[in-house]
């Protein structure tokens, strides 16, 4: 995901009034120091499925449960608080 695309996809997770913001470029750059290319690989390490992971870095699930951000953050060894805004 590039810079403008990450940026939009912050803009419309604040505009469904979730309260706060995900920020994408931290997944993105966690992954590319990692070498992880796809979600499969994500999702394995994390222990939840592949289109949950898809749905939440894709930005189509702007206000993902708390549980499965956790597991993300688990899989990219980041904490919550690395990739939440308030």
């Amino acid at each position: 995901m590039n810079q403008q695309s990450a940026q939009q996809t912050s803009v419309r997770a604040r505009g469904k009034g979730c309260g706060y913001r995900l920020k994408y470029e931290v997944f993105a750059a966690r992954r590319a120091l990692y070498g992880i290319r796809n979600a499969e690989e994500i999702a394995r390490r994390g222990g939840i499925s592949v289109q949950a992971v898809r749905k939440v870095l894709s930005g189509k699930q702007p206000n993902p449960q708390l549980r499965t951000l956790v597991a993300i953050c688990k899989a990219l060894d980041l904490r919550l608080e690395d990739v939440v805004e308030y």
